[in-house]
């Protein structure tokens, strides 16, 4: 879909180009949002600023360099950064040493629907859900995660591991509920 003649036509601002590749990313890139803020609006308001940052700098996109869907995708993910930054809440810092949690049964995990899961990660707090997202979604190395959130490398584990934990948590909690409701039944 996304030939050298669509690229070339969406450089020149070809408004009905421009249109249809919103129309195609948009779901996907709302939610590549909404797993960095917790609030829907903010998700939406980042949304619209990856649009304006997409077609403002979309003469310097070079597919040889990477495909479009990655180029939109990481300007989606630096605007929600940089919205995380702006709103100036600071990044919980927690102890070096934070417990590795116990492996989640199997069943547990098949019994959990995709959008409790996803929930559970946004219930976390700002600090280790930016760094679980980048960690686990997109696959941003420690060093890489230090640098865009302006964090020591440790931290990033350190944040990590708790993300980790809270979400073991709030799983087994799930795993004790969802146990009770199969014993009423």
């Amino acid at each position: 879909m996304f030939d050298k003649q669509y690229i070339v036509a969406l450089k020149k601002g070809n408004p009905s180009v421009q249109k249809e590749l919103v129309d195609f990313f948009s779901g996907k890139m709302l939610s590549i949002a909404r797993r960095y803020l917790a609030d829907d609006h903010l998700a939406y308001d980042v949304l619209q600023e990856s649009w304006i940052a997409i077609f403002s700098n979309i003469k310097s996109y070079k597919e040889e360099i990477a495909p479009l869907e990655a180029w939109i995708y990481r300007i989606v993910v630096n605007q929600s950064l940089k919205e995380l930054k702006k709103r100036k809440r600071n990044i919980e810092y927690v102890a070096e040493f934070a417990i590795e949690p116990d492996g989640i049964a199997p069943e547990v995990l098949n019994t959990l629907q995709l959008e409790l899961l996803f929930n559970c990660v946004l219930e976390l707090p700002e600090g280790c859900r930016a760094v679980f997202n980048m960690y686990v979604f997109d696959e941003f190395s420690h060093k890489e995660i230090a640098l865009q959130l302006g964090i020591d490398e440790g931290t990033s584990r350190s944040q990590l591991n708790r993300a980790r934990k809270l979400l073991m948590e709030k799983i087994n909690s799930m795993d004790h509920v969802l146990i009770k409701k199969y014993e009423a039944v």
